[in-house]
Order: structure tokens, then C-alpha cells, then sequence
């Protein structure tokens, strides 16, 4: 059973790294001028290896189970997010509440039927910083926020990448009750942002981006204490 667990997070460390540097390069293609969708059809792909790799592992029971179909569905939101947020402001507002909301349910709905699981968590995890990116870029495309509001997005990977790159003592993230809280306040912040708030939308957006660049500067400090 062990040898199964490292297995299973030696797959795991080398698809976040692989999938990082896979969203950063998406990242740069998308603000040199490729279309918004390129980003969600590219993590899709990488969404696509990862539930391939652990085709025999989504769940204890080996079925995909409802959490990780849920999970999946607030991908498809996020996607739906980046098309029609430019267009319709409001509609991409509706989306990101229901994606947020969905991100409760999924965690519910795991522990509610003993469906937890490696590959649940990774892509309950991933799909976040995914939608956080997209949020980004969303505000980016709007022209009512400079290249900084892009840092909130990119910080999740370019942890992931340093980590694989600098081989630190503690080479595995650990979440803490203040990352999930600046996690969620962060998002929020993001959300509110879409709203025509004028200047207090810039206001918001600083905070946001100060409070990510704060958590993950004190998850870099982490990687060397233990």
C-alpha cells in the first residue's frame, strides 16, 4: 500500500510540474495576443493526462465519482468564463459565483461518500488556481487593470515550478488554515472585480494581489523551515 501512495504522489509531482510550466507558457501566449480560449483548451489537455494517468485511481472504489464529476464541471464553467467574460461582464459574475459555490460541494460531496482521493484533491486544487488565472486574465483583457492583476494567477505555478527547479528541503506544499483564507478572499476580491466598480475596482484588485503575493511569499519561507 505504500509504495502505491509514493507512487501515486511521484505521478502527482511530476504532472503539477509538467502542467505549470504548460499554464506559464499559456500564460505568456495569451498576453502576447493568442485568444483566451488557447489557456482552457491547453489545461483541458493537461486535465485530460492527469484523469488518464490515474484512469485505475479516481476514486477507493476505482468509479470517477460525483465530487470529481463536479469538480469537472467547474472546469467547464471556468472555460465558459474566459469566452464570455469580455462580452457579457455580468453573465461572467454568475459564473464565477457558481463556480466558487461548486467549489464547497465537490469537497462535501468526497468526504460525504468516502470518495477522497489523490487524484480528487489534485484536480479540486488545480482547478482553483486555474479559475484564479482566468479571473486574471479576464480583468487583464478589460484594460481597467495593469499587467500586475496577471500575478495572482501566475503565483500558483510559478510555485510549482520553483519547487521541481530549486529541489527545496520540503519539496511538498502543505496547505494552512491563513492559505485557504487568503485563497478565499483573494478570489472574492477577483469576483468583485468584474463588477464596474471604477476606481475601487483597482482598490480591490491591489488588495487581491497583495494578499497572494503575502501567503505564497510565506509558503516559499515554509519550503525551508522543515
Amino acid at each position: 500500500m505504500l509504495w502505491m501512495e509514493n507512487s501515486a504522489h511521484a505521478v502527482l509531482a511530476a504532472w503539477t510540474y509538467r502542467h505549470g510550466v504548460l499554464m506559464m507558457a499559456g500564460l505568456a501566449a495569451v498576453v502576447a495576443g493568442a485568444p483566451m480560449t488557447t489557456i482552457a483548451a491547453l489545461a483541458a489537455l493537461s486535465f485530460g493526462v492527469l484523469t488518464y494517468e490515474f484512469r485505475t485511481g479516481w476514486t477507493p472504489s476505482g468509479a470517477y465519482g460525483w465530487a470529481n464529476l463536479i469538480t469537472a464541471c467547474r472546469f467547464l464553467l471556468v472555460g465558459l468564463l474566459l469566452w464570455y467574460g469580455l462580452r457579457m461582464p455580468l453573465l461572467a459574475v454568475g459564473l464565477a459565483i457558481a463556480v466558487l459555490l461548486l467549489d464547497g460541494i465537490d469537497g462535501w460531496q468526497a468526504r460525504r461518500s468516502g470518495s477522497s482521493s489523490a487524484y480528487g484533491s489534485c484536480l479540486d486544487r488545480e482547478v482553483d488556481a486555474f479559475f484564479t488565472l482566468a479571473l486574471c486574465l479576464v480583468l487583464y483583457h478589460s484594460d481597467r487593470f495593469g499587467p500586475w492583476i496577471l500575478i495572482p494567477g501566475a503565483m500558483r505555478y510559478v510555485f510549482v515550478v520553483f519547487i521541481h527547479v530549486a529541489a527545496p528541503p520540503m519539496k511538498q506544499e502543505r496547505a494552512t488554515r491563513w492559505s485557504r483564507a487568503s485563497g478565499a478572499l483573494a478570489l472574492g476580491s477577483l469576483i468583485a472585480c468584474l463588477l464596474p466598480l471604477g476606481v475601487w475596482g483597482v482598490w480591490i484588485g491591489g488588495i487581491a494581489t497583495a494578499v497572494v503575493v503575502a501567503s505564497f511569499s510565506r509558503s516559499f519561507w515554509r519550503l525551508y523551515q522543515d
